[in-house]
């Protein structure tokens, strides 16, 4: 019963992220989200969003290894849903592999416009076929392995995560090379 009641619960926190995902992707659609801006403490937020990821994972058993700078600092960002944009794109990992881990490396880097958030979540067993890569940040379109094998979900997550990012000045992109797994790649403006 406790195995059984456990499934149960699992079931009904993916159905519940997948409505929280649906209706937010309907308001970013129709240019209806609002954004709370506010200094986040980046360590925070990152740490947040993976233990929520490791929970919401539950049987699938999503193991996020972190490798952060010791200097994060603050970005001026919508903590709740930059906190959502990363459990997009650590829920994808989450569906391609039982027990997948994935690493979380987190740095401040400076470039010709300010000094700019980068954080990458790289999967070394999340691959695509080659013409399923255009469409990953599509809502609503599934893809593919190499193998063949369809990779679980809808797309929802990774659409729902770079729009929330772009609506808070940032990007969300993927690499990804035969045989060597895919990053994901989140940057935001750092304020300091």
């Amino acid at each position: 019963q406790h195995t059984n009641l456990e499934i149960i619960r699992q079931r009904a926190r993916d159905l519940l992220s997948l409505i929280d995902a649906m209706v937010d992707w309907a308001k970013l659609e129709a240019g209806e989200l609002t954004l709370e801006f506010t200094d986040t403490n980046v360590q925070q937020a990152l740490a947040e969003a993976v233990e929520l990821a490791e929970q919401r994972s539950g049987s699938r058993g999503l193991r996020v290894r972190t490798e952060l700078a010791s200097e994060l600092g603050q970005v001026r960002a919508d903590r709740k849903h930059l906190t959502q944009a990363l459990l997009g794109l650590m829920d994808h990992a989450a569906r391609s592999d039982d027990g997948p881990t994935i690493t979380l490396r987190a740095r401040v880097v400076n470039g010709d416009t300010g000094k700019t958030l980068r954080v990458e979540l790289f999967d070394p067993a999340l691959e695509f076929r080659e013409e399923d890569r255009s469409h990953l940040f599509e809502a609503f379109r599934p893809s593919f392995a190499p193998t063949g094998k369809r990779i679980a979900g809808l797309s929802l997550g990774t659409a729902v995560a770079r729009a929330l990012v772009r609506a808070q000045g940032g990007d969300v992109w993927f690499e990804s090379r035969p045989e060597r797994g895919t990053t994901f790649v989140l940057t935001l403006p750092a304020t300091c």
